[in-house]
Parts: C-alpha cells; structure tokens; sequence
C-alpha cells in the first residue's frame, strides 16, 4: 500500500474513494461523525447518505453522537442521514421489501443462531449421504463464498430447509440482497442513489459477500464511498471476515483512490501500545506498515505478565487485584474504573466466574451451565406453547435424542461404534425435512406419520407428547419428571442448583450494586470495540494462545490478542499458567504449561514479570 497520507483531518477527503487507518484508541468514530457533518453541512441531502456499522450497538452509538446537541458533532434532525444501520440490517431492509421473490412470506424468521444452522447442515448433509464432516466443510465454506460440488449441494439443501421453515441464514441476509441487487435494477438503483456518500466503519472485517455489497452499492458513485478500519484489528476470520479487502483497497477502486492514516493514540499509552503492535508485526508480515504513533497521554501504562501455578490461584490472584483497585479507590473517594477479564473459551472463565462471586464481586458473565439449561427450558417452553415451528421442533427433537433417552449416544460419544448408531438415527430425523418440503407440512406432523413405522420416530414422539401432557396438566413435579428424563437440562442435580444460585445472585447484585463495580467477563473476540481501566488477559500458554502452527491463523491470533490488549487504558496484565483444569484446555496433557510466545515478543523495557508461587487462598 502506498502513499498513505498523515492527518486527522481525513473525513474533508472529496473526489476519490478513501480508506483511513485508524488504531485503536485514534478516534475513528469521530472521524465518521465528523465525515456526516462535513457532508450535510456542505450540502449534500441526508437521503443520499449511508453509514453502514459493523455492530447494532455501534449504529446506535454513532446516532447518539449525531443527536447529542452538546456534541462538536451534532447535526440538526432535518440534516441526518436517512440510514444509519448494520450491513445484515441494510439486507434484511432490502429483502423485506421483496420477500416473494425468494419464496418468503413477509414475516419470515432470521436464523442467527449457530447451534440451531450447524443441526441444519447436519440434516441436509446426511438427506444427501455425507458426512458430519462435509456439513462442516460446507458450514465454513459458505461463508468464505467458495464451495467444492459436494458443499454446493449441501448447502442448496441447507437453504430448502430454510425455506420450508420460512426462515433465512443470518448470512443470507447479505447474499441474498446482493442477488436481488445485481438482478434487478431497478431495486439497485434505489438503493445506489441512497449511497452516493457510502461510509463503511470497521472495513477490516468484512467478508466477501459483504464486500459485493459495498462494491455493487459504490458502482455509480464511487467517489463518495470512505471506509475506515484498521488490519491490525481483523478478527473474524470464523465468519469469513478478511484483512486483505483493506490491504487491497487501492487495487480494488484504482489508483485514484487515497489512503490515509491517524496517528494519535488517545486510549492506550506507549507500554501497553507498543508492546500489543511488537506481537502483530512479528507474526502477521502481510500487514500494512505504519508510522509511528503520537501518545497524547503523558503515563507509559503498565503491562504485567503473572506466572502462576494453576488457574485456582490465577482466579484468587485476579481477585486479590480487583479487591485492592477498589478498596484504594474508595479510600480515596474516587471511582475504582472499570474492569475487563477476556477468557479463550466460557470453560475458561467458569472458577474465575465462581472466585470473584465468593468475594461479592459483581459480575457480568453467563456460565456455561446457564447458557446450556435454561436456553433448553426457554427453547421448550416456546415449542410447548406453539409447535408449528419446524425449527424450534428441531431443536427439541435433538434435545430428547442427546439426553439418551431414546436410544441414541450422545454428540460426545467416541466409539466409533456408538458414533455410527448416532449417524444412523440423526440420518432418519434428517429425512423428516424431505416430507416438510415435499407436502408442504410442519416437521411435527412429518414426524407423526414416520412414528407410525419407525422405531426412533416413534420414541421421539412418544416423549413429545408425554411433555405435552404433562404441561397441559399443570403438575409441576410430574412435568419436571418428564423433562428431566425426555431432555437432561442439566447432567446433575448439583449444576442444576448453581445455575439457580447463579441466577438470583446476579439478578440480586446487578440491582444493588453500582454498575462502576461491575466486572465484564467475557471472550476475547466478545471485546472489540470496548475499553477498560484494568484489563486482564487469561489462557497465554502455548497451545491455547495461539492455538495453532498455521502461520494464518497464528497471524489473526495475534491480531486478536492485539485487540486484547489495546482495550486497556492504564493497565493489562496477562496470565499464564503452569498448570489447568483439562475441563478448560480439552488438552491431553495441562500440566507443565509453558507460556506463549506472544509473551516472548514484548519489549523487555516495557513490561514487568511476577511470578506467583502457590500458596493460600486470599482471607474474605
């Protein structure tokens, strides 16, 4: 990439498409906003106007900056752009306004979540013949937009079952309005001339078909288009997001256009920046070189790496940390600040999670264990009071399945025996959809024909109507009996009562407690975009962080762990361990942990390493 140009003043670019590099922490909102007012206030009307954000929570952040009248970025109402959305809410506006033409009724269903499409896949694989690996295959391939003859079919037989559920992928919602887009052009050039001034936020993450909407958008006015983002922070490679539309932006729309770049750090000060970008110029040699960053905070902020001997004690010593932040903060009668544990995986945050409620620490994490019951009880609930959804009665069809009680092993299961008698009966509930399509029915009566002559339907329905019994009777034990044997929310009566623990605990404190206390426990991809005082950054080991050899994937690691640590605005501090619960690594062997080599990259100069023998526990 050449000739990028230094500036904060980026969002006056006029006549050519533009691309601005903006860092963490460097403003690009800002610019954005600033990129609005410029525009309407030199007369361009807000209905040729687009904003495209990457989140919903950002779409709403940048209208509240544009309608806050104290703002240097206000904008009077009859001046504000008509469209200030999503990309998947832009395509879902323009698939609502022609539902017909892909065979939808006008209140079709958006399938977002993950679970519900891969038991999709799994189906419409198995209906062809193949495998739970091919559905995988087809799964990640979709996304990528490019497709083997055997993933093409799975995946033409994915959306017949969408279909007949009235249903679209969360990713269709994008694909399909560049179908519609490129096929109808009178469609097009409605929603072109809304886009002359086309400006797109966090540009290093889109995917192919989401980089065809901006193209297809931007053909007729392409002068108009600016995008803001930044490759260092391109972390969605699991949903087909790629740095490389950003590194290619020149080639993309011509030597005409510009690139430009900012430069001044306003969130993270000189430690904790420069030893985040020492780990993604290491290990990502295809990003886009950069000037120097100007810090406009006068502190170097502190990066601490902790080596510790097990999680239990990285739980007690992230405690300890919190408990003195704000202990030395009321004593001083300030705001403690915020506080921002990102973990690999939910596995990894659950005696975190347990530790810090044992010392009254409030905490905004939902464990694993509720996540999984109490989804179970509200997806049921949903399908006893209406099961004329072909989805939700998928749903609990693989729930009574998974619980064992029907015959079937489990999706944990290792033998390759019982891995086969699982394929056998998953292939049979897979055929289901086959009559849905065929007769036009709801996959609850397809399922009472087939009881008549199989054996696994048959068992399946039996347990669907003993739920529905037992619901319309309104006898609770006898009900909870039902479920507990027809779906196993819970594995044992032990995790059961923590998930109600944890519940009315946080329910309790989320009211009693200021907000200031509370800790956001989450992953690290669940981060971006947030910020925190004091950050804390577990599960650096080698084999979790990064987790793999493929010098790709190693590459967005560290782009990911860059994000990790750009999210602090006064100190991070990383964990290692030396040793983990296996029911968190899924590893063969968690002991003698070694820590990762992103660790080894950081400047010397700029860090500082503590070593934590084991020892007691803190005294509450």
């Amino acid at each position: 990439m050449e000739g990028i140009t230094i500036t904060d003043e980026a969002f006056k670019s006029e006549g050519h498409p533009a691309l601005l590099l903006a860092g963490p922490g460097t403003g690009k909102t800002y610019q954005i906003a600033k990129r609005i007012k410029f525009l309407t206030d030199n007369g361009i009307p807000p209905s040729e106007i687009t904003v495209i954000t990457f989140t919903s929570e950002a779409a709403g952040n940048m209208r509240k900056k544009i309608e806050d009248e104290g703002g240097n970025e206000y904008i009077e109402p009859d001046k504000r752009p008509g469209r200030v959305s999503t990309m998947h809410s832009l395509g879902h506006t323009i698939l609502s306004e022609n539902p017909k033409l892909f065979g939808l009724q006008r209140d079709f269903k958006v399938v977002d979540n993950e679970t519900v499409k891969r038991i999709l896949m799994n189906d419409a694989a198995l209906i062809l013949d193949k495998n739970f690996d091919d559905a995988e295959d087809a799964f990640y391939l979709r996304r990528s937009g490019s497709k083997s003859d055997d993933s093409k079919k799975i995946v033409e037989m994915y959306e017949r079952i969408l279909r007949a559920c009235n249903s679209i992928d969360y990713d269709d919602q994008i694909l399909l309005a560049c179908k519609l887009l490129r096929e109808n052009e009178e469609i097009r050039e409605k929603y072109s001339s809304e886009s002359k001034y086309l400006l797109v936020d966090e540009y290093q993450d889109i995917n192919p078909d989401q980089f065809e909407l901006i193209k297809i958008l931007s053909a007729d006015f392409p002068d108009g288009l600016f995008v803001v983002g930044d490759d260092d922070q391109s972390i969605y490679r699991f949903r087909g997001g790629s740095p490389a539309f950003i590194r290619r932006f020149q080639s993309d729309y011509g030597e005409r256009s510009e690139v430009f770049q900012m430069d001044e750090s306003r969130r993270c000060p000189v430690n904790i920046l420069e030893s985040a970008l020492s780990v993604v110029v290491k290990f990502d040699k295809s990003r886009v070189p950069k000037s120097p960053f100007n810090y406009k905070r006068k502190d170097s902020g502190l990066v601490i790496i902790h080596d510790c001997p097990s999680d239990d004690r990285e739980a007690e010593i992230i405690a300890g940390i919190i408990l003195d932040k704000i202990k030395k903060a009321k004593e001083l009668g300030k705001d403690p600040g915020d506080f921002l544990i990102l973990i690999p995986t939910k596995f990894y945050g659950e005696k975190i999670y347990s530790v810090l409620n044992r010392y009254n620490i409030s905490v905004d994490f939902k464990p694993l264990a509720v996540s999984e019951g109490f989804s179970k009880l509200r997806t049921i609930k949903r399908w006893l009071e209406d099961n004329s959804s072909n989805i939700t009665t998928r749903l609990v069809i693989e729930f009574i399945i998974d619980s064992g009680s029907v015959g079937i092993p489990g999706p944990k299961s290792r033998s390759e025996e019982k891995i086969k008698i699982r394929a056998s009966g998953e292939k049979i509930v897979s055929s289901l959809w086959a009559m849905v399509i065929e007769k036009n029915i709801s996959l609850y009566e397809a399922l009472k024909i087939l009881s008549k002559t199989n054996e696994l339907c048959n068992n399946v329905f039996k347990r669907l109507i003993e739920l529905q019994e037992t619901y319309i009777k309104k006898d609770v034990s006898e009900f909870l009996e039902v479920l507990s044997s027809c779906t196993k929310p819970w594995s044992t009566p032990e995790h059961f009562l923590n998930d109600v623990d944890n519940v009315i605990f946080n329910t309790d404190r989320k009211v009693m407690v200021d907000k200031n206390y509370l800790v956001r426990l989450m992953s690290y991809q669940g981060a971006k975009g947030l910020e925190a005082e004091y950050v804390f950054s577990i599960g650096l080991e080698k084999g979790t962080i990064p987790r793999n050899k493929n010098s790709e994937k190693v590459a967005e690691e560290a782009r990911l762990f860059f994000v990790a640590m750009t999210r602090a605005k006064d100190e991070i501090h990383l964990f290692h361990c030396r040793k983990r619960s296996g029911s968190a690594t899924f590893m063969p062997i968690s002991r003698n942990l070694t820590r990762s080599s992103f660790l080894d990259s950081l400047p010397e100069d700029k860090i500082e390493t503590t070593y934590h023998p084991a020892k007691s526990k803190l005294r509450s």
